[in-house]
């Protein structure tokens, strides 16, 4: 064999390999293509089966549809927050006072220690939730909106000096039932 016919088998050898990883390379784009959003994949493929569009994603949900349009078309309960003007948290004043609202923020100082104490727990009897107290002035104190369940919630208020001494004022906060 000379030269030339070598070129030319190697030349047949690389024209055969090159159509036949076209044809491979073509078969793999082309037979992953998304489907319509309609049809339903039904393939062992892993790669098939990671093919997907966007617009078929609510194809894939149909029983949350109706939730999600059930959720829009339900009127919402307006978010009602007050303010309640503690002006003692240390020393008991009402034991029950009425209120309308959904959240509730505690202003007001503690009058028997004079100073801001060393903790102040404020919680929520009724729910479990515990309210984060911060200081707003030389002493005067409030809290984060605070949720409130229908019916009485008895807020606990609880005051620690760095002495030892503790101070706890209990009152209830009656929300009436939304109409």
């Amino acid at each position: 064999m000379d030269q030339h016919q070598v070129r030319w088998a190697l030349l047949k050898i690389s024209f055969v390999a090159l159509m036949g990883s076209s044809w491979i390379f073509t078969s793999f784009i082309f037979g992953t293509q998304p489907t319509d959003s309609t049809d339903e994949i039904e393939s062992d493929d892993a790669l098939v089966s990671l093919v997907r569009i966007p617009a078929s994603l609510p194809g894939q949900l149909p029983g949350q549809l109706p939730k999600l349009l059930m959720a829009q078309t339900q009127p919402m309960e307006p978010i009602r927050m007050d303010v309640v003007k503690l002006p003692c948290w240390d020393l008991p004043e009402v034991a029950e006072q009425p209120i309308s609202s959904r959240w509730v923020r505690l202003t007001g100082r503690p009058c028997q220690s004079g100073a801001l104490p060393e903790s102040i727990e404020v919680n929520n009897l009724a729910n479990g939730y515990s309210g984060t107290v911060f200081a707003t002035q030389k002493d005067a104190m409030t809290t984060d909106f605070i949720p409130l369940e229908e019916g009485n919630n008895e807020i606990m208020v609880r005051i620690g000096q760095a002495d030892g001494v503790a101070f706890e004022n209990r009152f209830v906060l009656v929300k009436a039932a939304a109409e």
